[in-house]
């Protein structure tokens, strides 16, 4: 999948797509979702989490360091 994501990366790292604030990495993978060989499984929210902001990102570090 990374190399995948690696050739997709060029086209969302132009200045417009980069200001573009409603963008986010996950752009990148969803835009060639169809190519991609995937399953996917459903998981509990004490095992995973949204990642959109530091806040995030602290809160979620902070669940899975205890």
């Amino acid at each position: 999948i990374r190399g995948f994501i690696r050739a997709e990366l060029p086209k969302f790292t132009d200045v417009t797509s980069l200001n573009n604030s409603k963008l986010y990495w996950d752009n990148i993978p969803m835009s060639i979702i169809h190519d991609l060989n995937m399953k996917t499984y459903e998981v509990s929210s004490d095992v995973a989490g949204e990642m959109d902001n530091i806040e995030n990102y602290n809160s979620l570090v902070m669940l899975y360091n205890n």
